[in-house]
């Protein structure tokens, strides 16, 4: 009964339209490869035997796997007659068809074996991309990385540059400043030379007159004032002690150094001595300490110092001797400049060289009592500091006297100086400006003492 049964289950099976229809495709497709069975079988290599690929062609089963078809397909194409994709599908859609009706869990097994090939399909594609997208964002971060450390080492050295040449600009431009300096003072001297040497060609006796056409100092005065210089022989001091007498000014006496000067004193005292220093640092402090000494043996005489460059504390020291006394450089000034000193510290007056006011009035800015003054108190100050008059401060600041009178007010009550029968309130403020700039204190050489005559 059983095996009725199963005889009639199988008859029905093979009698499905979609068994046949695979079946009869199966069997159109092998005839054409010219293969017996013995001879497919042989090639496939132990994979199918005569019997199964027999009941295959005849619809008595139907292959689970496309192994058979994909066979077939390849030795069509090894024969030169490949079957066209369309003609391919449309064989795996009858098997898949007649594999469905005769085997249904086989066809699920199928279907989903042929999804998770397709989906192994995929995901190796999907692997393959990412690897070639990781391999390309690796050489584009490594790139970036070579370029960043590049633009790193050319910004160092780009910083580097522009350092080095902002220093070489600023000490060029101190350099340019300086040869200015030097080239306007060398013009000014071949100028002053070059007018002597006029008058001494023509027998003239005028005095040389100055940039402005404004008459010196020392042509004022009702009598020629007496004058000995005390510097190192040489073209320098022939060259003054000419100019000097050229100008009026009664040179009485010549020494090489503070002996000699001293020696020469005791005969004749001058109105004024005029002291050459050296730029030798020792011969300096010797030239500030031989001058000082001559202000303590005598308070009443003018002393004017030609030094070889502006040195704040020496100048101090000279002024710190009370009034009276000059300090120049003598390479920045001309005769016009050295006689309206000379005439200016035998009247009584301080005189400072423009450049050392400058220094001083700069630093003096921080200290209590210059820091109460304005700034344009301050250049009022340096310029009183020069020696000018009213009028001269007024010319140089460009203002009116009336103006330059309420500065000077102002300034001597911020300072809080009077005026004392020794020393008048504008030489006292530019010691006060000086002694807020440098304290006193201890020097090798002679000591020095403030002025007594100043106000405390």
């Amino acid at each position: 009964m059983v095996d009725i049964e199963r005889t009639a289950r199988h008859a029905l099976v093979e009698e499905r339209t979609e068994v046949v229809l695979f079946a009869t495709e199966l069997k159109r497709l092998f005839d054409t490869v010219g293969l017996t069975l013995g001879q497919f079988c042989a090639t496939s290599q132990g994979i199918i035997d005569k019997g199964s690929l027999s009941r295959y062609l005849n619809g008595k089963r139907v292959p689970r796997e496309r192994w058979l078809l994909d066979r077939l397909f390849a030795l069509r194409v090894k024969a030169g007659t490949p079957l066209t994709e369309e003609a391919q599908g449309h064989l795996v859609d009858l098997q898949l068809a007649a594999l469905e009706v005769a085997h249904p869990h086989d066809y699920k097994v199928r279907r989903v074996t042929d999804e998770l090939d397709i989906a192994l399909t995929a995901r190796r594609e999907s692997e393959r991309h990412v690897n070639r997208l990781e391999t390309e964002l690796t050489g584009r971060e490594r790139r970036l990385a070579d370029l960043t450390a590049d633009n790193t080492r050319m910004r160092a050295d780009w910083d580097a540059d522009r350092d080095r040449l902002n220093r070489e600009i600023a000490d060029l431009t101190s350099q340019l400043n300086l040869a200015h300096e030097r080239r306007a003072a060398a013009e000014t001297r071949c100028a002053d030379l070059e007018a002597l040497l006029d008058r001494l060609q023509s027998g003239a006796a005028a005095r040389l007159p100055s940039a402005s056409g404004a008459e010196s100092r020392g042509s004022r005065g009702p009598a020629a004032i007496r004058v000995m210089i005390c510097d190192n022989p040489g073209p320098y001091r022939d060259g003054l002690k000419m100019l000097l007498e050229t100008e009026g000014v009664h040179v009485t006496g010549v020494a090489n150094d503070f002996e000699q000067l001293r020696h020469l004193m005791r005969k004749s005292l001058p109105d004024a001595v005029v002291v050459s220093v050296s730029t030798s640092p020792a011969h300096i402090d010797e030239g500030i300490v031989g001058t000082v000494d001559l202000r303590q043996r005598h308070p009443n005489l003018g002393v004017l110092v030609l030094a070889a460059f502006a040195e704040a504390a020496y100048a101090e020291r000279l002024v710190l001797t009370g009034n009276g006394v000059g300090y120049l450089v003598k390479d920045t000034n001309n005769l016009e400049t050295i006689l309206a000193a000379l005439h200016g510290v035998v009247a009584g007056e301080v005189i400072m060289d423009p450049h050392l006011v400058q220094q001083l009035l700069t630093r003096s800015q921080t200290q209590d009592k210059i820091s109460r003054l304005t700034p344009r108190q301050r250049e009022a100050l340096m310029l009183m500091a020069e020696g000018l008059s009213n009028s001269g401060i007024a010319r140089r600041m460009h203002i009116s006297e009336k103006t330059v009178d309420g500065y000077i007010t102002a300034i001597l009550a911020r300072l809080d100086l009077k005026d004392t029968p020794d020393s008048s309130r504008r030489v006292a403020a530019v010691l006060t400006a000086l002694q807020a700039s440098y304290p006193s204190s201890p020097q090798q050489g002679a000591p020095v003492r403030p002025n007594p005559a100043l106000p405390a």
